[in-house]
């Protein structure tokens, strides 16, 4: 299969094309290199991937519109795999960028579908969030229950993308799957994410800050998990479906912390902070759906995932010699 990966050189979408190439496909990296995220890091995210011929990549935004046409025409891609957006649910709540998550997160959707217009794929798979659930709703969450209104402009305009894209499956007959991620870690993991800054801080043996009273519980889906999961979504094309996809199991923050620390062998120093209003306070997926449609279940339990992923970090990031 020949698949576009849209935010390809990301945490998520460069481990994607990794797993794609494995298996045998053709894949088409597209990135703009944001300087919000460290072109930096991004780009050796994808450098396995830039020596197999198998692999092209293209430096673009989003929201060039013609640019994505003559990619979609030019290469007539079977599968597309939309993970391009402007991330983090708290990051949203700064004053003046709730304009730029909807610009690049809902009007980046509604461009790539317009540009699959001219050659339509034979599966398109919308990369969502879990955090466009309602966190005070009784968990585990379950696809057919969403807030009419979420309550960051990060989730907001993951929403927003949701129905554009299943807008066009319902107008266009356009094969379109819906993956609500819930909270993902692992190898190439953003610096700014709860594992990669609890483990840093305790690999240095430096005092960390914890947000909220610990009692927070989320849904930890390992990257390898998730991104089987998405090929899945490729391969079965249950078009018009909503999945989430996450461990479905809870883990608080103050059990994330004791399980690091005892796989570090650190002692915590621990800084506690107030949550900022919308803070999302429980992530639990009921993953029933996945398992029915796609034939999926997570394979890789949170204490062996944060092994991976501490080895990953004490050798790929080589800063703790």
């Amino acid at each position: 299969m020949k698949v576009l990966v849209t935010g390809a050189a990301g945490f998520i979408g460069s481990t994607l094309v990794d797993a794609l190439l494995r298996r045998g496909d053709r894949v088409i990296g597209l990135d703009n290199f944001d300087p919000y995220y460290d072109p930096g890091r991004k780009r050796r995210n994808l450098a396995a991937a830039c020596d197999d011929p198998r692999f092209a990549m293209v430096e673009a935004d989003i929201l060039d519109g013609p640019r994505l046409r003559a990619l979609m025409e030019s290469q007539q891609p079977e599968g597309v795999v939309h993970l391009a957006a402007r991330v983090s649910n708290r990051g949203s709540l700064a004053t003046g960028v709730d304009e730029r998550y909807a610009l690049v997160n809902a009007g980046g959707t509604a461009t790539l579908l317009a540009a699959c217009d001219s050659a339509p794929p034979r599966s398109f798979v919308f990369v969502s969030t879990a955090n466009v659930y309602d966190s005070s709703a009784p968990a585990p969450f379950r696809e057919g229950v969403t807030p009419e209104r979420p309550r960051t402009p990060y989730s907001k305009s993951k929403k927003e993308a949701e129905i554009l894209v299943l807008e066009a499956a319902a107008r266009r007959g356009l094969p379109v799957t819906v993956v609500r991620l819930f909270t993902t870690y692992g190898q190439r993991q953003r610096p700014d994410m709860v594992h990669y800054r609890f483990t840093t801080s305790l690999l240095r043996d430096r005092p960390l800050t914890l947000i909220g009273d610990g009692s927070d519980l989320r849904d930890y889906i390992h990257v390898d998990d998730a991104c089987a999961a998405i090929t899945a979504c490729l391969d079965a094309i249950p078009a018009g479906e909503i999945i989430n996809i996450g461990s479905g199991k809870a883990t608080t923050l103050d059990f994330l912390l004791a399980l690091l620390a005892r796989l570090t062998g650190k002692e915590p120093r621990v800084r506690r902070c107030g949550a900022p209003a919308g803070d999302t306070r429980q992530l639990l997926a009921d993953i029933g759906k996945a398992e029915r449609l796609l034939g999926w279940r997570p394979g890789i339990g949170l204490e062996a995932g944060l092994k991976k992923f501490i080895l990953w970090l004490m050798t790929a990031e080589n800063q703790f010699d």
